[in-house]
């Protein structure tokens, strides 16, 4: 079995782990409907949150490889 790379856990975005800044959504409109998304340091991961939960809320994290599927599957409105 070939090795895989571990996708560390975040508890917040305030980690130190994230790199630069957490940056707005494109598709973002400005009122309640804001997610940011930012690089993790040292891995292939992207970290995606909701803006409204703040500096302690949950950040849901994707293998730089598959953030694509995960968006074509929102913008085709597939989530339950």
């Amino acid at each position: 079995m070939p090795d895989q790379e571990v996708i560390p856990m975040f508890n917040n975005i305030t980690d130190p782990r994230f790199a630069g800044e957490w940056r707005k959504s494109t598709r973002s409109d400005g009122g309640s409907n804001c997610v940011e998304v930012a690089d993790v340091a040292g891995v292939p991961v992207i970290g995606v949150c909701d803006s409204k939960d703040g500096e302690m809320g949950a950040v849901l994290t994707f293998e730089r490889s598959a953030f694509g599927s995960f968006l074509d599957t929102v913008k085709d409105r597939k989530l339950g």
